[in-house]
């Protein structure tokens, strides 16, 4: 269609301006042969840049316009996805603090095809991506798609509060056709608003250590910013003052959300060693550690020991079920 109105454009464009010029210089009888063939090929040069444009300007008309909302309450996330024309394909990349359990399409299936993968750790402490991917979907339908997930534990004072790079934005990429051939647009949006925001990565600036502040202290406000290397370098200058459990506690979650669960274990043995008290946290923490690096006996022998702790108000159940995961990878 687009080829069509091209062509048409074409067609008027040189008609209207080659009569017009054909009749100026009608009236100068003196005109030469070789001014008419320079107007001529102006009036065909101006008639392609129309048509161009008019290409360019019916091409970004076809894009659809795709509006998007996320509502993320405590262990249940929802994406609602619609569309002002037909969409050959989506992906929407959304962040969660925690592990998938469930994913429900609550959609008709003429209305959209979606298939989905988790990328991440895939464990409770982490942040986990989780990728709708949606194919063939009908213009103005409201697609609903429910997430169910454990929500991350946080260490005191991080407890449901925990802020890490990245966990307010999500990549959005949609594809159409234009004249048949495929045509995309990728995009960031934020979490809340749904509007398009500028984000090229995590960029963190040169750390330069405050010394008139804690470093503890400095560590917990980059941490609740997502910096995670400038709170470890806090972290560690603080235990090199004066080592203290919630010190190595702090620094082993930052390793464990980036992966590095052999640091994790060495931290938390630290943290262990220097407590007053036997703490529930710290053995089911390192016992975890100790499953994501496959050593299944440490991870049951850090468990038993943390369900010999004051309770507290962790949960005993999730010490009882990820003990009993590990003795089930032992016997695989």
């Amino acid at each position: 269609m687009g080829y069509i109105i091209s062509c048409v454009v074409i067609f008027v464009a040189y008609f209207v301006f080659h009569s017009i010029v054909h009749k100026i210089f009608l009236k100068d009888p003196k005109i030469d042969s070789y001014r008419n063939r320079l107007s001529q090929a102006t009036v065909a040069v101006i008639a392609f840049g129309v048509a161009l444009l008019t290409n360019y300007i019916l091409g970004i008309f076809s894009e659809p316009t795709v509006s998007t909302e996320v509502k993320d309450s405590k262990g249940v996330m929802e994406l609602r996805i619609k569309t002002t024309k037909r969409v050959a394909d989506l992906t929407a990349g959304i962040p969660i603090k925690g592990m998938v359990k469930e994913v429900a399409d609550r959609n008709q299936i003429a209305d959209a095809q979606m298939e989905y993968q988790v990328k991440g750790p895939k464990v409770e402490n982490s942040l986990n991506r989780y990728d709708f991917i949606i194919k063939n979907i009908e213009p103005n339908v409201l697609l609903i798609y429910e997430v169910k997930y454990t929500p991350m534990i946080g260490i005191p004072p991080f407890e449901g509060q925990l802020k890490i790079a990245g966990d307010d934005i999500y990549k959005l990429t949609y594809g159409w056709l234009y004249n048949g051939n495929p045509k995309s647009r990728s995009q960031w949006r934020d979490m809340v608003s749904g509007k398009t925001v500028n984000w090229n990565g995590l960029q963190i600036s040169d750390l330069v250590i405050k010394t008139d502040m804690n470093p503890y202290s400095e560590g917990i406000n980059l941490m609740k910013s997502g910096n995670l290397d400038g709170a470890i370098a806090y972290y560690s200058q603080s235990i090199s003052q004066k080592p203290s459990m919630a010190a190595y506690a702090l620094r082993s979650q930052c390793f464990s959300i980036m992966g590095r669960y052999d640091l994790v274990v060495q931290d938390y043995t630290k943290a262990i060693e220097i407590s007053t008290e036997q703490d529930i946290v710290l053995y089911y923490n390192r016992g975890n550690a100790f499953n994501k690096l496959g050593k299944h006996l440490e991870a049951i022998a850090d468990y038993n020991k943390a369900l010999l702790c004051p309770p507290k108000e962790h949960p005993l159940c999730k010490v009882y079920f990820n003990r009993a995961n590990a003795y089930y990878q032992l016997t695989r």
